[in-house]
């Protein structure tokens, strides 16, 4: 962690979108200092737009403003309106220290900076391409010495060379306000940090959205909102949607690309005698994430109903997140057996019995670096016989697993929701296991199933949340 003290405690810094001043909070605390409240200038802000250029019928030039959510900084380039940077502080002076370069800025605001920190940001044309914005060079083989290190200073930027006789060049700007940044977007990334939204069996139906098929394909607010949603809730459903196969894969492309698995861009979800996949039988499927035998599983799964005349097949769902916080506080041991055994997935898939063998191993839950709970992997009907356990603790094991299964499977955790044609039901698959009910094998029943993975709607998220926040 780079270390970062500031003398003076601000509040909050300010941001401007167009002629609004918009505060925002930076929980920063480095060494016992906070960074607070500065002003942020418009002088620094040009009305330079960001253009794509193509040549037109005619071979003419034409410039399309493809920047509205963008500004330009004269020395960092194009940026989000949310990231502007305030006008470059003055420095006053500067010091080496050993392994870190003090800088004292204006008003006394006091900062210190690791030097392996500051060769490795170095911005200079040798060091970054400006243009894809992708250093050039890895990091250097040995640690930089404060005292073979030459300093100089003009109040807007400091000229350090290095031992190997480098220069390295820093405005005041970058050095009081990129790194600050770059350590508060850990709590400001609109995916990572959004504040998930516990439910259960009495969810209401103002909280589970319905969202509008055509207005997601044609207006960018109306797919942020649902995305921005998808994230939140792990769950929605999609009305009004065309009645054919083929819509799934359109919706998918309105985000960004279908996963592909052995089951191939899409599937089809039909009732079959024999059924060799049990997806495919008449009889209930008990929740589960989807594709528990790939190393990766698939981040979200899309079940458009295309028919459903047959009677029974509700769709069930539960907040498998809530089910490991309620273990998490009843028995935390369970909950640390649960996130430390790997259990093994198999799965021969419809029709390829022989063409290929899906295996893999996970734990139920995983964890982010905070504690906090990131990913289930649970498909209990496609669990294999190995268990990656101690023969003293198997039967501590198997106990925390059937009390995971009871406490997603109780009744006050499960949703049953029948899909009507032309809906679509999205889950996230790291989040929430989906099952089904009995099917009446005598009733036409047809579903089109699609993936997508959590890269590519979080890309496309960051990308709509620079317009719409």
């Amino acid at each position: 962690m780079l270390s970062l003290g500031i003398k003076q405690s601000f509040a909050s810094l300010h941001r401007v979108v167009g002629q609004h001043y918009v505060r925002r909070s930076f929980a920063l605390s480095m060494q016992g200092y906070q960074f607070g409240e500065l002003p942020y200038s418009k002088s620094n802000v040009s009305s330079k737009p960001l253009h794509r250029r193509y040549k037109s019928v005619g071979s003419s030039e034409v410039h399309e403003d493809i920047s509205p959510s963008l500004y330009y900084d004269k020395d960092l380039g194009y940026l989000p309106l949310w990231n502007q940077l305030p006008a470059a502080c003055k420095i006053e002076s500067v010091a080496l220290q050993q392994e870190f370069l003090e800088v004292v800025f204006a008003d006394q605001v006091r900062c210190r900076y690791p030097l392996e920190w500051l060769r490795d940001i170095c911005r200079c044309q040798n060091c970054f391409n400006h243009i894809t914005h992708n250093k050039r060079t890895p990091l250097v083989p040995y640690p930089p010495k404060a005292r073979d290190i030459e300093i100089s200073q003009n109040g807007d930027a400091i000229l350090l060379r290095w031992q190997d006789g480098h220069e390295s060049s820093y405005a005041s700007k970058i050095l009081l306000f990129q790194y600050l940044h770059s350590v508060n977007t850990r709590g400001n990334d609109i995916v990572i940090d959004a504040e998930l939204v516990h439910w259960d069996a009495n969810i209401s139906e103002d909280r589970f959205r319905r969202f509008d098929f055509e207005s997601i394909m044609n207006d960018d607010r109306s797919l942020f909102e649902w995305l921005m949603d998808l994230r939140k809730l792990g769950l929605s459903v999609i009305k009004n949607s065309p009645t054919r196969v083929g819509a799934v894969t359109e919706l998918c492309e309105r985000v960004a690309y279908t996963r592909p698995t052995c089951f191939g861009q899409t599937f089809q979800v039909e009732v079959k005698e024999n059924a060799s996949h049990v997806a495919y039988s008449s009889g209930p499927l008990p929740l589960h994430t989807d594709t528990a035998f790939y190393m990766v599983p698939v981040g979200v799964q899309i079940l458009h109903c295309i028919k459903q005349s047959s009677s029974g097949g509700e769709n069930i769902v539960a907040d498998a997140f809530r089910s490991a916080e309620i273990i998490r506080s009843e028995d935390p041991d369970c909950f640390k057996l649960l996130t430390e055994t790997e259990f093994e997935y198999f799965d021969l898939g419809e029709d390829y019995i022989g063409k290929h063998h899906a295996q893999s191993r996970h734990p139920v839950i995983r964890q982010d670096t905070r504690g906090r709970v990131k990913q289930i992997v649970y498909a209990d009907h496609s669990r294999a016989c190995r268990l990656d356990s101690e023969l003293e603790v198997s039967s501590k094991v198997f106990g925390a697993l059937r009390k995971f299964n009871n406490t997603l499977n109780s009744e006050d955790s499960i949703v049953k929701y029948r899909l009507n044609d032309g809906e679509i039901l999205v889950v996230d698959n790291y989040r929430v296991p989906h099952g089904r009910m009995d099917v009446d094998s005598r009733s036409a029943r047809h579903l089109e199933g699609a993936y997508l993975d959590w890269d590519e709607i979080s890309s496309r998220l960051r990308v709509l949340g620079n317009k719409f926040i």
